[in-house]
Formats: structure tokens, sequence, C-alpha cells
């Protein structure tokens, strides 16, 4: 009999460690069967910081460039990790202040994630944020800018409420497009162009 037990002790413990081992496995995957993929963990000095000064590396690009934001934004409540996907990889930081404020336009969500607009290089560069530490609003502003016209219109609530005239970049000097956003607004009392810039 002690021996009999013995075996299934040995057995209950053999089962046991396989369940933890097959949880550990799952909870680390994107899907459940699926394999494994690593998350690459930095600290927060080694992470760059997305401003409109820096590039991040590994950054997915806008899925869908020419759409229009629908007026959600996010604020880090700190200086927070930015994710190439939801529970991904860590690609940069950024944090409640830059210039004024960060608000971040909102692309895409997923259970307890955000992906948002960065203002860092390359043109078009997206993160993913944890909900858990973001602050949500909305703005009822847009602008629309069309380049061929050389026509900015300002949209609030969904209604025109002004248009002007631009100027846009050269052909060897071309203005970006794709959609984007403002991040700060700055008053450079020594610029002599004109009082409306």
């Amino acid at each position: 009999f002690p021996a009999n037990l013995a075996s299934v002790v040995t057995g209950v413990l053999v089962i046991a460690l396989g369940m933890a081992a097959l949880m550990w496995w799952v909870s680390g995957s994107d899907a459940p069967g699926s394999q494994a993929k690593p998350v690459k963990t930095l600290s927060a000095t080694e992470l760059v910081e997305a401003t409109t000064h820096t590039s991040l590396r590994g950054a997915p690009a806008d899925p869908d460039p020419q759409a229009r934001t629908h007026g959600d934004i996010v604020r880090p409540k700190q200086v927070i990790a930015i994710h190439d996907r939801p529970a991904g990889s860590t690609i940069g930081k950024v944090g409640p202040d830059q210039i004024g404020e960060t608000w971040l336009p909102v692309i895409n969500q997923q259970q307890g994630w955000t992906q948002v607009l960065l203002p860092s290089k390359p043109n078009g560069s997206t993160g993913w944020l944890r909900d858990a530490h973001l602050d949500h609003k909305r703005t009822p502003y847009l602008i629309s800018v069309h380049l061929k016209s050389m026509k900015l219109k300002l949209f609030h609530e969904g209604r025109k409420t002004g248009e002007w005239t631009i100027g846009i970049g050269k052909p060897d000097t071309p203005t970006p497009t794709g959609r984007t956003f403002l991040l700060g607004s700055i008053v450079d009392p020594n610029q002599q162009y004109s009082p409306i810039i």
C-alpha cells in the first residue's frame, strides 16, 4: 500500500507541475495554442521618449493614415511604456507633458489597451498604451488640410467653423500627407513673419 501511495503522490505532482507549466506557457502567448513570443523589456532609462525630436525604432506605422480620427484622446498619467502591440515589446516611453499637456489621438482599442498616434519620427508612428495609465477625453475639433486646393478647414462638432488658404511644401520638400495632430501651441515673440502664425 505505501508503494501505491507514493506512486499516486508522484503522479499528482507530475500532473500539477505539467498544468503549471501549461498555464505559464499559455499566459505568455498571444492566444491559446499559439507559440509564445518573447517580449523585449528595457529599463526606463534605456527607453527613448516619444517627442518631436526623437525616432522610435519598431514603432508600428499607422494602419490607415488617410482615415480621420474621431476625437478620442488620451493623456498618460505619468511616464509610461509604449508597446508595439497589446502586451508586446516595449519600444519607448511617453509622459504627461511636452509642449504643455500631452494628449494623443486614439486610433484603435483592444481589451485594456489603446493605440495612439505618436509625436516621434518616422511620420505616422503609432504605439500601444495600457488603459489603466491613461486619462481619457474627447476633443470636438478637427483640422482638415487639402494640398491641391491649398485650403485648411477647421471643424467643431462636425461643423465647419473656418477656412484659410495655406502654403505647402515645394516638390523637393513636399508637405507630408496622412493624419497627424497638434501636440501643443508655441508663441515665438521673435518671429517677424506674421502675427497669425
